[in-house]
């Protein structure tokens, strides 16, 4: 962690340790909108390796590191942002609370280790202070103003949603000029999760199938996800049409990699996942699958009303399932 300055107080949003959807549809919004106004500390926020794209206007930037313990944590689970009703966790007594405590306890000490004397959180989960080192200035309801008098979590309403800042570097430029740049090219979202709502997950020959057939009918192919949740369909297609953003991409990149294939890419295709939420986030026309009840959820996230086609999966095969997908495609370019 590298902070450099002389600073007497400083604030930390963080650090997230939540699902990725929640992260950039509630989370960053809020936090970068406080951070126009908290103008009397230098305003430093803890999230997922590669996430600082979400925080533009933050002064400094911290990772979690495998070291922390943190990323085995919930990388694809609501640990701090979903316990009852999507209403924030209260970590106090939790099993996971203690290793969460621990860490956002060693984030404060480094913080004052560098000379800051005041340290205030702004954490997306509830907490007990008291614990806390008598410097700390803590936030015990996290971003939430009050109690809510039912479970039911309260969102933040988002009155601004601020620009994303992926990394624009020649390194990252680069993927993306190994593609044939005559072709219409697809991005392929194959989401595999073995404990997180595994019954969301689609087939490996599903994604093989779809890709298979959008190489031989003249597109190209990327392939987004990270490496504990996706399917890996590497060394099977000709990299001309294919490109892998799954497998060996630098951690502080990927999303910045994920960002611009997103920009870069006519339409995505993928089982419904955070992801899939994502590219419509990004404003990337999409067809998503997933069962019938939650379309209105897709619908509801959809915050920029980007164009999308919802299909079931509900009791069909994988062959029918490509057929469909596939169908629905040339409505979407």
């Amino acid at each position: 962690m590298l902070i450099q300055g002389n600073f007497n107080k400083a604030r930390l949003f963080g650090p997230w340790i939540g699902e990725f959807a929640h992260e950039f549809l509630y989370w960053k919004d809020w936090v970068c909108a406080e951070i126009e106004t908290s103008t009397d500390a230098v305003n430093i926020v803890a999230s997922f390796p590669g996430h600082h794209i979400f925080y533009p206007n933050a002064a400094f930037y911290i990772p979690h590191s495998e070291k922390s313990g943190i990323l085995q944590l919930s990388a694809h689970g609501p640990v701090v942002d979903g316990f009852i009703c999507g209403y924030p966790g209260n970590l106090n007594g939790t099993s996971h609370g203690k290793n969460i405590l621990s860490y956002l306890r060693t984030l404060v000490n480094t913080l004052r280790s560098t000379g800051i004397e005041h340290v205030e959180v702004s954490a997306p989960f509830l907490y007990s202070a008291s614990s806390f080192h008598s410097h700390l200035i803590g936030s015990d309801l996290g971003y939430q103003t009050s109690t809510p008098a039912s479970h039911t979590w309260i969102k933040p309403h988002i009155h601004k949603r601020y620009h994303l800042a992926p990394d624009d570097s020649e390194l990252v430029n680069t993927y993306f000029n190994l593609l044939d740049q005559t072709r219409k090219t697809v991005a392929i979202l194959p989401r595999l999760r073995s404990i997180r709502r595994p019954d969301k997950n689609l087939s490996s020959y599903f994604y093989q199938q779809i890709c298979c057939k959008l190489i031989s009918s003249g597109h190209n192919c990327i392939i987004i996800g990270t490496p504990n949740g996706a399917h890996l369909l590497e060394g099977i297609f000709n990299p001309k049409y294919y490109l892998d953003l799954v497998t060996e991409i630098d951690p502080m990149l990927q999303l910045s990699l994920h960002t611009r294939a997103f920009s870069f890419c006519d339409f995505a295709i993928g089982g419904l996942s955070g992801g899939m939420v994502y590219a419509l986030y990004c404003k990337l026309p999409s067809i998503v699958i997933g069962n019938r009840y939650q379309a209105h959820q897709l619908s509801t996230e959809n915050v920029f009303r980007t164009k999308f086609v919802y299909l079931t999966n509900d009791s069909i095969s994988d062959d029918i399932l490509v057929t469909k997908v596939l169908e629905k495609a040339s409505c979407l370019v």
